[in-house]
């Protein structure tokens, strides 16, 4: 009889008989806590990098004080990333004689590549995800920035020159920030109505921002490309940078799942160690009776490691298994 045949007659026997259920089960245990645990973290990091790609519209974002080089944008067009421009500047809005200082945001087709600009028809309705930014000739403005200038939607705005109708009540911009900016409301419009504005001029206090968003690798050749490009005054922005709060909180709810994976796994040695004695007595007549009957030393020693390495095979793929449903349950209760 070979060692192999002798090893899985034996796990059988062994299952059975009980002898193996309370290691078996102990070591389950121990696989599906650390996975489950590895599992979740692994997802909840995922979902953070997704989010602070959301906090800055895109995966890139290079900031400056002046128009960015055109070259920015036909690099990463070369790449396949996407792109989109955002200007940025205060400036006061006027509604007949009403005026207030309001941060306008001229926003280029296509953004924002990630997240989303949420909108409502009126003060009253349901919010809901615009598909793209204002029309040419519209606006989007926060319901304070209206409230302040006695508008509404349908209203007609002077903003520099040019004289601009509220389409929809912005409520909310992926980029928007806690800085000096967020101290004026918001007023979201298409970038082909700047000109008309007449308002950047020279020593005009605007910031221009070119967007990035594309594969992670692209994303990284383009971030390489542009450390040897970039002139002095601009800014680059990462998800990774932008998110480096929530990363800190996910480092630490990541320290705390693993103490708590390293408790069960614990709990679980303990088990396995009291299992193992249990399975190491039972073993003694087994290994006796193999020996009476002229089993090599050799041949049960193979046969009893080949048993155990089924034993480990088994645990972990089941463990790995419920492990990995068992993030399922960990998101729901986290989302609850």
């Amino acid at each position: 009889m070979t060692a192999w045949s002798l090893a899985v007659r034996s796990f059988v026997r062994g299952l059975r008989a009980g002898r193996l259920t309370v290691l078996m089960v102990a070591l389950t245990v121990a696989v599906t806590a650390i996975t489950s645990a590895g599992f979740f973290i692994d997802r909840v990091r995922v979902s953070v990098e997704h989010e602070a790609a959301g906090v800055l519209a895109a995966d890139l974002r290079i900031r400056a004080s002046e128009p960015l080089n055109e070259d920015y944008r036909a690099a990463a067009e070369r790449l396949g990333l996407a792109t989109a421009e955002v200007v940025s500047f205060p400036t006061v809005v006027m509604a007949g004689d009403a005026g207030q200082l309001a941060t306008l945001y001229a926003v280029s087709a296509g953004y924002p590549l990630r997240g989303q600009v949420r909108v409502a028809d009126a003060s009253d309705a349901a919010t809901y995800a615009a598909s793209g930014g204002p029309a040419t000739g519209q606006v989007w403005a926060e319901a304070g920035l209206l409230a302040r200038l006695n508008a509404d939607v349908g209203s007609r705005l002077s903003v520099g020159a040019a004289q601009l109708t509220v389409d929809r009540i912005l409520k909310h911009r992926p980029d928007q920030t806690m800085g000096f900016d967020s101290f004026a409301p918001s007023l979201l419009m298409n970038a082909a109505d700047l000109p008309t504005t007449d308002l950047i001029r020279p020593g005009s206090r605007a910031s221009w921002a070119a967007l990035f968003a594309g594969e992670a690798s692209d994303v990284e050749e383009f971030q390489q490309w542009f450390a040897t490009a970039r002139q002095p005054g601009e800014r680059l922005q990462t998800a990774a940078r932008s998110g480096a709060r929530t990363q800190a909180a996910v480092a630490r709810a990541e320290s705390f799942l693993s103490l708590a994976a390293m408790i069960t796994l614990l709990l679980a040695a303990t088990a396995v160690a009291v299992a193992a004695r249990r399975y190491a007595a039972l073993q003694v007549d087994e290994v006796a009776l193999m020996k009476c009957l002229g089993a090599r030393q050799s041949l049960v020693l193979t046969a009893t490691l080949i048993e155990l390495g089924i034993l480990g095979v088994v645990t972990g793929l089941v463990g790995s298994a419920l492990g990995y449903l068992a993030q399922f349950g960990l998101a729901a209760l986290v989302a609850d």
